[in-house]
């Protein structure tokens, strides 16, 4: 800047240029390098995961009218040990939201949608009961 005005023209104009658009270039290339390798870790993800299904799949299954399938008992058990502090409401309802064709069994392809399923929140509303029919059921009933 002692010598010339012109170098520290040179300087703002070279900030400018390294600052605002050789800079978001290598942010728009790291950006969309981070975003292919997750877009393959979540592929890869879910492959791992179809394919333990259907190995569980494989575990569990039973014949029946030439088809194979997961029976109602085998989903209840599968279920007091995967989820034991749910009702067997809750696992009833898990059960009919599988079963597309109400045929009360389970086969391949809906069974492979229980990850999905139990990644969904769903909440058990019990009734509350007052003080006095926990308690005193007698007096509560009484007419």
């Amino acid at each position: 800047y002692d010598k010339s005005s012109w170098f520290a023209i040179f300087f703002v104009v070279y900030l400018i240029l390294c600052l605002y658009i050789f800079m978001s270039i290598v942010l728009a290339t790291i950006y969309n390098n981070y975003k292919k390798n997750l877009k393959n870790e979540v592929k890869t993800a879910v492959f791992l995961k179809r394919k333990k299904l259907a190995k569980a799949f494989e575990l569990l299954k039973t014949e029946r009218n030439k088809e194979e399938v997961i029976t109602h008992s085998r989903w209840k058990e599968l279920m007091g040990i995967i989820l034991p502090d749910r009702s067997a409401a809750y696992t009833d309802l898990l059960m009919k939201i599988l079963d597309k064709d109400n045929k009360n069994v389970l086969d391949k392809k809906n069974f492979l949608n229980l990850s999905d399923l139990l990644n969904v929140k769903l909440t058990e509303v019990k009734d509350r009961e007052i003080f006095l029919s926990k308690h005193f059921p007698n007096i509560f009933n009484h007419r």
